[in-house]
């Protein structure tokens, strides 16, 4: 059907790794196994590439992460800073040669807020970051792209060599992929590709159905698994206010304080000014917190992760129960066709998040 190169293959193995959808083990790669051919393959041609990218997306929302923190932290300080400053001045009660301190604590703190934004603009951007997590998923579809096409298994004339070298040649690109194919990436939908078997393919049976396995295994039980984690009702974080509330918390730190300076038997007390000094940190608070929550779902997110593992799910049952080649296929494919969309609305939900922004 195919050639590689079981040498090269077996050099980006590299260090022994957890099984995935990715990461094939002895059994998968045994020449008796009918998909050594195109697992070798892929494990040649997209896994050294699927994993350094992994590895720096991972590195780049890291390092934007604790940018952000320190960000919002030293903002929240200079912040701080002039809130005390005011209050004393106010109350007629700041020490004498405070002033001048203060002021430059405060610029200081400021300054670092605004350099360490901008350094997460240069050392960690998210153009590189959004490279780095559309190659991982393209590999991924690549590789199954691959496994699903009837004409892989082909026996018929050319077809399987044919798809090979158009593998190849995709694979090669990913390579190079950049933030502007990346981005237009994202933002289309997945297109559903009709598997059919063209009339003398002579494609064997015990292949195909030795495929549905490794894929039922492999790719669907995993993924299962995932999307009912991140679906569970305690999956989001509860650190992370919802917009609308931590409107209300600062609207309602500023009235409060109001009316405590308003009554005579506050007035000019220094319950006032800390409400107010609470009330403007809170924003600066929840950035860090949103920074720091790389994980973290929202309600409609978790929503949607439901729906999507309800539809794989029905879809995996309906898999179980086909019989013949061509069915198999169709099943398949509607399978991939589900888990390639919800790859994109993984990275679409990390930048709608905000903490990458």
């Amino acid at each position: 059907m195919m050639a590689a190169d079981p040498g090269r293959a077996k050099e980006s193995a590299g260090a022994p790794r957890v099984l995935d959808d990715m990461h094939d083990g002895p059994e998968e790669l045994a020449t008796g196994n009918p998909l050594h051919e195109p697992l070798s393959l892929c494990r040649e041609l997209l896994v050294p590439c699927h994993d350094a990218a992994a590895v720096r997306a991972a590195e780049t929302g890291r390092r934007r992460a604790a940018l952000g923190v320190w960000g919002a932290a030293f903002g929240a300080v200079a912040v701080a800073l002039a809130v005390v400053s005011m209050a004393w001045a106010a109350a007629g009660k700041r020490p004498a040669g405070a002033a001048g301190p203060l002021a430059a604590a405060e610029a200081a703190a400021a300054f670092a807020s605004l350099a360490l934004l901008a350094a997460r603009g240069i050392v960690a951007r998210k153009s590189a970051w959004l490279a780095d997590r559309a190659r991982v998923e393209r590999c991924r579809q690549a590789k199954f792209r691959l496994l699903l096409d009837p004409s892989l298994w082909s026996r018929r004339g050319d077809e399987a060599h044919e798809r090979v070298e158009h593998f190849r040649a995709e694979a090669g690109a990913l390579a190079s992929l950049g933030p502007d194919g990346a981005s237009e990436w994202v933002e289309i939908d997945s297109i559903p590709t009709a598997r059919t078997i063209p009339v003398g393919s002579g494609i064997d049976p015990h292949s195909v159905h030795t495929l549905m396995d490794y894929y039922q295994a492999r790719r669907i039980d995993p993924q299962l698994a995932r999307l009912a984690a991140e679906g569970g009702r305690g999956a989001g974080s509860a650190l992370v206010p919802p917009p609308a509330g931590l409107l209300a918390a600062s609207v309602a730190g500023v009235l409060a304080a109001g009316i405590l300076g308003s009554m005579p038997a506050t007035r000019g007390s220094a319950w006032s000014f800390a409400i107010v000094a609470v009330a403007v940190l809170l924003p600066f608070a929840a950035a860090a917190l949103r920074a720091a929550s790389l994980a973290s779902l929202s309600e409609s997110a978790r929503r949607r992760t439901r729906a999507r593992r309800a539809a794989l799910a029905e879809l995996s049952g309906r898999l179980q129960k086909v019989s013949g080649a061509e069915a198999i296929f169709r099943e398949l494919g509607f399978c991939e066709d589900v888990l390639e969309s919800e790859g994109r609305d993984r990275i679409r939900r990390d930048l709608d998040a905000g903490w990458i922004g």
